[in-house]
């Protein structure tokens, strides 16, 4: 059976996906995706899984496992655990909601969103590291009324650059101000998957 073949009997087999998950943990809310994320021309997929009983999440008793997990596709017809996040968090899932879609064909886009912000997280394969990096992120602060803290923010960590657009209000004549542009140089390096986690995300969205 020819490569093309191969993958297609991977990605029609749903049944068998399942089986790749770490015991002890479910895919939350369906939220799998399928693409070829390192060009070998074999399907991969990417989930959000979590531990515990996906029916019963409780915020002061769940235990908050969550993990984006990615696996590629073999040519014998299974699939390889590649990467993972570190811990996620409840937090992260604690709504109900798609969180993962695939953007100029393989880059892996996870979002979250609360009341007062949303972000987006962007991976990729890269081969210089042989491993899936955290190449870029999205985030709104939607601040308070008088639109403190409200902002977007937009980084590449491939070029170490953040932009950033505040705006605020004026209470006098009721009018929102945008505010200069700003751009700033990281100096943090590029990070694989596994350094992403809950306790990291303030930092590498907005505010590191």
């Amino acid at each position: 059976m020819n490569t093309a073949k191969k993958a297609q009997v991977i990605l029609n087999n749903r049944v068998d996906y399942a089986d790749f998950i770490p015991e002890g943990y479910a895919i939350v809310d369906q939220n799998i995706v399928f693409g070829d994320f390192n060009g070998d021309g074999l399907k991969d997929f990417v989930a959000i899984i979590a531990d515990g009983d996906l029916n019963d999440f409780d915020d002061d008793n769940y235990p908050g496992d969550v993990r984006i997990i990615i696996y590629e596709g073999t040519e014998e017809e299974t699939y390889v655990k590649r990467a993972q996040s570190g811990n996620m968090t409840y937090a992260f899932i604690y709504e109900e909601g798609d969180y993962i879609k695939i953007i100029k064909s393989n880059v892996i886009s996870i979002t979250h969103q609360s009341m007062r912000s949303d972000y987006e997280l962007k991976f990729r394969f890269e081969p210089n590291y042989d491993t899936y990096m955290l190449i870029g992120t999205e985030y709104s602060n939607y601040g308070n009324a008088y639109l403190e803290g409200a902002g977007d923010f937009s980084t590449n960590y491939l070029n170490k650059t953040r932009t950033i657009k505040r705006r605020t209000f004026n209470p006098e004549q009721e009018t929102i101000i945008y505010l200069p542009e700003e751009k700033i140089k990281l100096k943090e390096d590029i990070r694989t998957i596994n350094q992403v986690d809950g306790s990291s995300i303030d930092a590498l969205i907005c505010c590191g």
